[in-house]
């Protein structure tokens, strides 16, 4: 093979194999790939045992992080641990006291926010993240229709 063949096949592979985008790496990092136990959703997942819609961006990344605090201040039991310009991590208390953790990423490009909700002990959740998670949406989607 000519040497011009051979250096335009592995600038080729690695454009392929690097992400589309900083924010897209960024956003893999942050949200983690569930386990194969049943007790996370992911609207990263591939697998529909796993997979959740992810939430609409509300006009704007701040604005869609204000509205996520206020909802997250609203339900019981929790605690909001980091929040940056893209993104939110929080932690649910479930009734018996287990802590689940709860990361919102904005992906403004894309006008959707990912969601991933996992407990951190246990096999079974009996689907309490996706039932948080559907009554979350369900208290932004109300609270972004008032705005």
């Amino acid at each position: 093979m000519r040497p011009a063949v051979v250096s335009f096949l592995l600038v080729s592979c690695m454009l392929i194999a690097r992400p589309a985008s900083a924010a897209a790496d960024a956003l893999s990092q942050m949200l983690k790939p569930c386990p194969s136990s049943p007790n996370c959703v992911s609207s990263l997942a591939a697998t529909k045992r796993h997979k959740i819609e992810p939430f609409r961006l509300h006009q704007y990344a701040a604005k869609t992080l204000q509205l996520l605090k206020e909802v997250i201040a609203a339900y019981p039991r929790t605690k909001v641990i980091a929040v940056s310009e893209t993104h939110i991590h929080a932690e649910f208390r479930g009734n018996t006291g287990f802590i689940d953790n709860v990361v919102f990423v904005v992906d403004e490009a894309a006008g959707i926010v990912h969601v991933r909700s996992a407990s951190r002990l246990g096999y079974w959740d009996f689907g309490a993240n996706r039932k948080r998670i559907e009554k979350l949406r369900q208290m932004y989607t109300k609270c972004a229709g008032r705005q």
